[in-house]
């Protein structure tokens, strides 16, 4: 993959956000393709870095060596294959992260319920998404749902937004992806989920340092704090 450099200028980011962004791009590799510009830029950047160890360096110039060639990253266990290497690469920079590693969760829905959200935080069973045949409204009532990659958030996201009522193609069902901080959280495993990475809070969640994501989900991800973005909506 080449590096256009007419790219708009890369917004700034802390050495432990590409981290998580970089995990979770390896561990969740199948939605956008190509789309790594600005992932390179910023490994580029940070594989040069002295203060960094000769080990990290090359940890970060193989990640974006699988960021150049995401088609390599097949479905095989084989320990040499490339999505073997990729799982091997993302828990290394895991071990870096430390704590950090677990800093945010995700949550999927839409424009329209941003409002009623930053004023009364996630609510289980506020807002209705699957009918009983998916699974049972005494479960989907009991808790509010996370995932622990915003890409795989993408996918509830996307079922809130073909599962509300009104124009499809209007503002209010437009995607959005909500990431909080995870600290004080009693997280526990979607037990219902097909999907790994997928969590649950059994009351309501107070929204700390929310930002969102929203637009076209793809590339590096660009996070807006709520605040902000309801002042000019």
């Amino acid at each position: 993959m080449m590096i256009d450099s007419d790219l708009p200028p890369v917004p700034q980011v802390s050495f432990d956000e590409l981290l998580l962004e970089c995990v979770d791009a390896l561990v969740t590799p199948s939605m956008e393709g190509a789309w790594r510009e600005r992932h390179l830029l910023l490994l580029d950047e940070a594989s040069k870095e002295p203060s960094h160890s000769e080990q990290l360096q090359e940890t970060l110039k193989e990640v974006a060596g699988i960021f150049r060639n995401p088609c390599s990253i097949n479905p095989t266990h084989d320990p040499r294959s490339p999505k073997a290497r990729a799982e091997s690469l993302a828990a290394a920079l895991i071990q870096e992260l430390g704590q950090a590693a677990s800093r945010y969760i995700y949550h999927g829905t839409i424009w329209g319920r941003l409002a009623g959200i930053a004023n009364e935080g996630l609510v289980p069973g506020r807002f209705t998404v699957w009918n009983n045949d998916v699974a049972s409204r005494q479960y989907c009532d009991s808790a509010v749902f996370f995932t622990t990659s915003w890409r795989r958030a993408v996918w509830w996201a996307d079922a809130a937004h073909h599962c509300s009522r009104g124009r499809r193609d209007s503002k209010h069902r437009k995607p959005v992806i909500i990431r909080i901080l995870a600290d004080g959280l009693r997280l526990e495993p979607d037990q219902r989920s097909v999907l790994p990475g997928c969590v649950m809070v059994r009351a309501t969640v107070g929204l700390v340092d929310p930002h969102i994501m929203l637009g076209q989900f793809s590339g590096f991800p660009v996070w807006h704090p709520l605040s902000e973005v309801l002042a000019t909506k």
